[in-house]
């Protein structure tokens, strides 16, 4: 295998499991994240999970940084449900579900 195969399967994992997608401003992101998992031994689900923790934490800091809490509800709701999408096939990672859980509670302690 070349290497791309990895990083397409993570990318339809993005897309159609977690309901992300890879937008030109994460693309950098993206393939970092895929190196680095795939140098660690990640599975496309744990470097698909990682992704989306970032971009959605990324939008999270965003949307917070005034008064410390996520007050826009389409904000919230895009945050819950790609949290929902995370614990829904987080049991297909090859990384801590414990660690998992920590930082979508994290999250979830953040837009509540």
């Amino acid at each position: 295998m070349f290497g791309f195969g990895f990083k397409s399967r993570v990318k339809k994992i993005v897309e159609e499991d977690l309901g992300s997608f890879v937008s030109p401003l994460f693309a950098g992101r993206f393939s970092n994240v895929v190196s680095d998992g795939k140098a660690h031994n990640a599975n496309e689900y744990s470097v698909a999970i990682e992704f989306v923790f970032q971009i959605t934490e990324h939008l999270e800091s965003v949307w917070s940084e005034d008064t410390g809490k996520v007050k826009k509800k389409e904000i919230i709701e895009s945050i819950r449900e790609r949290c929902e999408r995370i614990k829904a096939i987080m049991h297909q990672a090859n990384v801590s579900q414990d660690e998992i859980m920590d930082r979508v509670d994290n999250l979830v302690s953040k837009i509540n």
